[in-house]
C-alpha cells in the first residue's frame, strides 16, 4: 500500500527483551534502516564485532563458530543420504523441502506466472543505482516466462552503500585472483575486508590456507603474483 512501517516496526522492537539482536538493533540505530540477516550472520561482514582484545562478540551474546557440531552434523546429513540413496523413505528436506526459492522460481518461469518474489540475488541493473553494475544484490523481483526481472528499489543511504560496496569488492578481487592465479590480488582481496586488520597475518592465513587447499586449486595460485 506504500504506508510505512517502520514507526510500527520500531515500536514493536522495543517491546522485545533487550538481549534481542542486539548487534542489529545498534546498527538499527546508527543507520535508521534495520538489516534483517540477525545478529550471527550480520557479525560476519561487520568491523565492530571480532576485536580479540575487548572481544565485543560476548557484549552482543554472539558465539563463535561450533567447527564440531558442524562436523557431527555433516557426518549425519551424509548418513541419512546415504541410506536413503540405499532404499530407504525419503525424509528430512528431500520429503519437506527446505524452504528456499529455487524450485517455486523455476516453475514460475515454466508456467509463466508473473510471479513476486520479496527477495532474490541477482546482477544489478541499475536497481540500487549506488552500487556496482553487474553486482550480484538482493532485491524483489518478478519470475515469468522472460525470467526473473528485479524491482527497482532506489539508492540505499550512502552509509549502508559503503558497507556493501566494500564486501563487493572483496568478492570481485577474489574472483579475480582465481582466475588470474593471483596471489597479490588474493592478498589485497583480504586486506580490503573489514574483518581483517593485520596485514602479516593476512598473509600467513592466505599461505596456511592455500597450503592446505592445495589438492583443490590450481598449482598456478600456488607460485603465480607476488
Amino acid at each position: 500500500t506504500g504506508e510505512d512501517l517502520y514507526p510500527l516496526f520500531k515500536k514493536r522492537l522495543a517491546e522485545l527483551p533487550p538481549d534481542f539482536q542486539p548487534l542489529t538493533r545498534r546498527i538499527y540505530d546508527a543507520f535508521g534502516l534495520c538489516p534483517a540477516t540477525g545478529d550471527g550472520h550480520l557479525a560476519e561482514y561487520t568491523h565492530w564485532t571480532h576485536d580479540p582484545q575487548t572481544k565485543p562478540w560476548q557484549r552482543y551474546g554472539l558465539k563463535l563458530y561450533d567447527w564440531d557440531g558442524a562436523a557431527k552434523e555433516r557426518d549425519r546429513m551424509w548418513r541419512e543420504i546415504e541410506a536413503m540413496v540405499a532404499g530407504e523413505e525419503l525424509r528430512g528436506r528431500l520429503r519437506s523441502g527446505s524452504g528456499e526459492r529455487a524450485v517455486p522460481i523455476i516453475d514460475a518461469i515454466l508456467q509463466n506466472r508473473n510471479q513476486y518474489e520479496l527477495a532474490v540475488d541477482i546482477p544489478n541493473e541499475g536497481y540500487i543505482p549506488n552500487l556496482p553494475e553487474g553486482a550480484i544484490v538482493e532485491v524483489p523481483a518478478v519470475a515469468s516466462g522472460f525470467g526473473v526481472r528485479g524491482v527497482g528499489v532506489g539508492p540505499l543511504p550512502e552509509g549502508i552503500a559503503a558497507l556493501c560496496r566494500a564486501q563487493i569488492t572483496v568478492a570481485s578481487l577474489a574472483v579475480d585472483a582465481a582466475i588470474l592465479g593471483s596471489k597479490e590480488l588474493l592478498l589485497q582481496a583480504l586486506l580490503v575486508d573489514p574483518m581483517v586488520n593485520d596485514i602479516d597475518q593476512a598473509r600467513a592465513m592466505m599461505e596456511e590456507m592455500l597450503r592446505l587447499q592445495a589438492p583443490y586449486l590450481p598449482q598456478r595460485l600456488l607460485t603465480a603474483g607476488s
